[in-house]
């Protein structure tokens, strides 16, 4: 092979290794648009790490006005919770100082005195005792609410002993013994009682104290299995609030020790009252209902004892 071949051969090795070099070596700048672009969009969805950490997925544009709605009923939502939440609190911080003030109802009445003596004994300043608005007759009230809510444990609990121990539950004599439980939560206030009774007949009171001698009543007969849905349902109540607010006045006199006159004065009530379970839907039942207790207010006047 002649030298001017091998010269030529030379040179197109050199210029083809030119061109394959410069096919290998493209400068990263010089990328299209497209390719840029999907270029940062890599970048933008992957880390260094080359784990995603954001979605691909394009987000759709919510409406100004949609969006606005959604946070006015956040804001609404929250201010809801909010005062629901200060109302709670309230409710307890009376609750807290009625409780804390019975036990100044000896000293003071049914009065906004012994509300004050009630949170200043929680360490409240006497101000506080402003959350309570018609102190007397929220006094009056909270005692007798707790105080029946107290009997229907109390009800319920000797009813599941006598189911523990196969004992029969005898309700007559049962009631009456709920009845003398329920009026012995009075006596630390007897002395005051009379004022509770006339705050109680108020006329902006006596519906709500009504309500809560009828709710005593139903919550006695409930507890014994009372299902009665006749006109039975309301003689059997109305009885023994009868038997209940009669004793109660009795009791308002009774001198005698452990109120023995009083408990005497229930056996009896019990016992002119026993047979009014087996009246019927008759249009007079009222009158007669009526009549019974009157027999035994009558009794508490001295007409019959």
């Amino acid at each position: 092979m002649s030298y001017k071949i091998l010269q030529r051969f030379a040179v197109s090795i050199r210029s083809a290794n030119r061109v394959k070099s410069s096919k290998y070596s493209v400068n990263p700048c010089a990328i299209n648009v497209d390719s840029h672009r999907t270029f940062c969009l890599s970048k933008a969805n992957f880390s260094e790490e080359g784990k995603q950490v954001e979605s691909n997925t394009v987000k759709q544009d919510i409406p100004p006005e949609q969006d606005h709605f959604s946070q006015k009923a956040k804001e609404d939502k929250a201010s809801e919770d909010k005062e629901t939440k200060e109302d709670d609190e309230d409710e307890g911080i009376k609750e807290s100082i009625l409780s804390a003030s019975l036990k100044f109802v000896p000293g003071y009445g049914w009065s906004k005195q012994a509300i004050e003596a009630g949170t200043e004994s929680l360490g409240h300043p006497s101000v506080t005792s402003g959350i309570i608005a018609d102190p007397g007759i929220s006094l009056v009230h909270h005692h007798y609410q707790v105080s029946n809510d107290l009997l229907v444990k109390l009800m319920k609990k000797e009813i599941d002993e006598l189911k523990s121990s196969n004992q029969e539950l005898k309700v007559t004599p049962f009631l009456k013994k709920s009845i003398e439980k329920r009026l012995r939560m009075n006596v630390p206030y007897m002395s005051r009682w009379a004022e509770s009774l006339a705050i109680m007949t108020y006329p902006q009171n006596a519906v709500k104290s009504l309500n809560l001698g009828l709710e005593l009543v139903d919550s006695m007969w409930h507890v014994v299995g009372d299902t009665d849905v006749d006109i039975n349902w309301y003689t059997k109540r109305l009885t023994l609030l009868g038997v209940y607010k009669a004793t109660e006045l009795a009791m308002m006199q009774d001198q005698s020790e452990g109120f023995a006159e009083t408990w005497s004065f229930l056996d009896r009530r019990f016992d002119d009252t026993k047979n009014l379970k087996e009246l019927l839907g008759a249009p007079d039942d009222a009158l007669k209902i009526l009549g019974a207790v009157g027999n035994t207010v009558q009794a508490f006047l001295g007409v019959k004892r």
